[in-house]
Parts: structure tokens; sequence; C-alpha cells
């Protein structure tokens, strides 16, 4: 049987970004609550946190899943929690999140449907996860979504962009 894995945090949790289930601040270590697990708990066959980003006020995560047929690979999914305010959550979740919740980016329409996220970065309202295929191991594929006030997302920026 496998370890069960936990997660915790501590700090400024204004919009809910520490997945602790509410807003208040967390002045101790705190258990962190996945959608419809018990606090401090990650879902089942939860195999390892791959990478963790903070923003300003939300927070993405990128955990592994043992596979579900022997020799396949691994499952790689996107969670995220707090402020979604500016997209930077991604257009799967409203606009606000006090735990875990997976994030479904819309990759179908990319053209990206067989691609799995590999790497995730967070700046203050923005959000930024690289894909890889499993058939072009060399060609990644970055998104960002939310804010970009400042050019962050690479694009032409717009002092009031919005989703």
């Amino acid at each position: 049987m496998p370890n069960q894995l936990y997660l915790y945090a501590a700090g400024s949790n204004g919009s809910g970004q520490l997945a602790t289930g509410d807003t208040d601040d967390a002045h101790i270590f705190t258990p962190c609550v996945f959608a419809d697990h018990a606090p401090g708990v990650l879902p089942p066959n939860t195999e390892h946190i791959l990478a963790y980003a903070g923003g300003g006020n939300h927070t993405l995560l990128l955990l592994s899943f043992r596979p579900d047929e022997p020799n396949a690979p691994a499952r790689v999914e996107l969670w995220g929690s707090g402020s979604n305010s500016r997209g930077q959550l991604g257009p799967s979740l409203d606009t606000h999140r006090s735990t875990f919740q997976p994030i479904h980016l819309p990759l179908a329409p990319l053209n990206l449907h067989d691609h799995t996220p590999i790497h995730i970065a967070a700046g203050w309202d923005t959000s930024f996860v690289v894909l890889r295929s499993p058939t072009r191991p060399h060609t990644d594929t970055v998104l960002s979504c939310g804010g970009n006030d400042f050019g962050e997302r690479i694009r032409q920026s717009s002092r009031y962009a919005q989703k």
C-alpha cells in the first residue's frame, strides 16, 4: 500500500490561495483541502507533487497520479486555488476557490489534446503552463493566462487586459 501524501500551508490567504477551505490567514501550518477530499489529504492515487507555483492571490500545483494499468505512464493534472479574477486559473474555474480544484485547460481547440503539463509558473495574477506532446517531446508549448498589465504574457500589453 503506497504512503498517503499530505499538504499543509501557512501565510496570507485573502483569496483562498492556501486552499484551506476559507480565506482566513493561517498563522500555523494548516491542512490544505482538495475538492471532495478530507483536509490535508491529497486525492487518491496521487504519487507526487511535481511542482508548486504561487502568485499574488492564486496557487498552482502539478500532481502525478499512479497509472490505472501496469506499464502505463503516470497521469499529470494541473490543480489551482485562490483568485481567478483575471483568468489566472484558466477558463474552467469560477472567480474564487478556497480549495484546490482540477484545472481543465481547453486544449482540443488548440490541437494540443495529447499534451501533458510538465512545468508551471505564476506571476502576480498570471499563470504559465508548459505542455509536452508524447509524440513530439522536443516541441514544448507554453500557455499563459491571467493579467497582462506589464506584458508578462509576451503579447501586446494592455493596461487593463482581461481574460
